[in-house]
């Protein structure tokens, strides 16, 4: 135990001191994460290479074993399935990636194969699935399988924590939950390496969780979500000892059951409604407590208790030798899962183009072609206030004019903000090349993903109405003090003119 706790505090520690530094690094580089009104729910530039600090807060425990080579525990750790520098190698590996994907972008194909070169670079040097554990006593030895199963729960597990990433301190706090879960786990089993593996990354994450938990000073950012996802994945597969299955590896499933619902959703919605399935959208499960009204707080606490509802049954899984047990569990956990579906509104999502379409002059696509008719009777006396008011009019909740990534001009109606809302955003050319973003947000059913494809024709004959209006030669001003009040026909709204950040 003194092993266990030694590690936890030194990774504790470690995490509280370098976070700072490394948020303070951030800020001199630039490498900060920007809000935007679309999928992104903080105020101002935060630090997003989180991971590094992580990196080290791990890393340096692990490299202790090294210098204090006695202990049985410490033996342990060193002499477990795989090669154990490897587990430097493959952090280090995809801290990169994901630092180079917080800096300057990376297309999610690039991604998706560093990752996997990853995950089979860590297979090469014995980090192997070679037999799966299941309920009841079982067990599945994979023989030539050995090798996509391995690749498959990297990728599964580092892009599951990616996904959920998206809350103050959701990804950080899910991870934490799990690694609690498999520490016990390990000390039930006595698995030494799973104990102290997951100890360590226990105490990184809630030392990251200081700075990190709403409002969030820095983000794990991709360097610091696909570093803990890969650390897990890593950890759980050292689990194996010899005889024993690997007991590490059906557990985290479970435990983790939250953010594999998301990924599962998120590829059903995207293939449904023929979207790319690695393009990024505003219907992962905090983006629908927040449209619910939760503040970033409750969102975060409401999925920490589906995650710990998740961790628990995946600990009683493991403890318990019962079939009823087992069996009563898993109807308590699809339960589970129907009720999150159904309480966040998924169930009434279109999952199929020709579903709920509605008809053409129905809901919001009257209002928008009635603004449409509206720019076209005003032509060139239209001004960009003038058009803001217009949509404001026609119930649409905000409309965004931006130019580049920190300047932007916001109109937004007063009153009633929460409920579902849609948004379409469309790229525009001025006359003298500068490039224009405009973003339409309005109301819009439980549960809807996006614009109706009715809507989205329609607002696009709008953009193509202004694009070759005068209303792109007239720039916003992007004045920071100027603030009029927009007031028409008994709707009241505020034109905010930013400063740049």
């Amino acid at each position: 135990m003194k092993t266990y706790l030694v590690g936890s505090v030194l990774a504790f520690l470690a995490a509280l001191a370098l976070t700072p530094l490394v948020t303070r690094l951030a800020f001199r580089f630039g490498a900060l994460d920007h809000p935007d009104p679309v999928r992104k729910n903080h105020k101002g530039s935060v630090p997003r290479i989180g991971g590094i600090a992580l990196l080290f807060a791990v890393l340096g425990p692990l490299a202790s074993f090294y210098l204090y080579p006695q202990g049985h525990v410490i033996q342990s750790v060193r002499h477990a399935p795989g090669y154990f520098p490897g587990i430097f190698v493959g952090a280090v590996m995809i801290t990169l990636m994901g630092l180079l994907d917080d800096l300057r972008g990376m297309n999610a194909i690039l991604k998706l194969s560093i990752q996997s070169v990853v995950a089979v670079s860590m297979f090469a040097m014995g980090f192997r699935i070679g037999i799966i554990s299941v309920p009841f006593d079982g067990a599945l030895t994979l023989h030539w399988m050995s090798l996509p199963v391995t690749v498959f729960w990297y990728l599964a597990v580092m892009n599951a924590i990616n996904l959920i990433d998206g809350l103050d301190g959701l990804a950080a706090g899910q991870s934490l939950i799990t690694c609690v879960v498999l520490f016990i786990i390990g000390l039930v089993a006595n698995n030494l390496v799973l104990s102290v593996t997951t100890a360590i990354l226990t105490g990184a994450l809630l030392g990251f969780l200081f700075f990190n938990f709403n409002p969030a000073r820095i983000f794990l950012g991709d360097s610091g979500s696909n570093l803990v996802g890969f650390l897990i994945a890593t950890f759980a597969i050292m689990a194996r000892v010899k005889g024993q299955a690997a007991v590490a590896l059906f557990v985290p499933i479970i435990a983790l059951g939250l953010p594999f619902l998301d990924v599962v959703l998120s590829i059903i919605r995207r293939f449904a409604t023929s979207q790319p399935i690695f393009s990024g959208d505003a219907k992962h499960m905090h983006h629908m407590l927040l449209q619910r009204g939760y503040s970033q707080r409750k969102a975060a606490a409401f999925l920490y208790g589906a995650a710990v509802l998740f961790a628990g049954a995946g600990l009683v899984t493991f403890l318990s030798k019962n079939t009823a047990v087992i069996g009563g569990l898993f109807v308590v956990l699809i339960v589970s899962v129907v009720g999150i579906v159904r309480y966040l509104g998924y169930h009434r999502m279109q999952w199929f183009p020709f579903q709920g379409q509605g008809q053409l002059g129905a809901g919001m696509a009257r209002e928008i072609r009635k603004l449409v008719v509206e720019v076209v009777q005003s032509g060139i006396s239209l001004t960009w206030e003038e058009l803001m008011d217009a949509a404001l009019r026609r119930g649409f909740r905000e409309v965004v004019v931006s130019q580049g990534t920190s300047q932007f001009r916001r109109a937004t109606s007063d009153g009633v903000t929460n409920g579902p809302t849609v948004c379409a955003q469309y790229t525009m050319s001025s006359k003298d090349g500068a490039e224009l973003s405009l973003l339409f947000r309005w109301p819009a059913e439980a549960g809807q993903f996006g614009p109706k494809p009715h809507e989205t024709a329609l607002l696009q004959v709008l953009v193509d109405l202004i694009q070759v209006s005068t209303l792109v030669e007239r720039m916003p001003a992007f004045a920071p003090q100027e603030e009029p009040v927009l007031s028409k026909a008994g709707q009241t709204g505020t034109l905010h003119s930013l400063p740049e950040q």
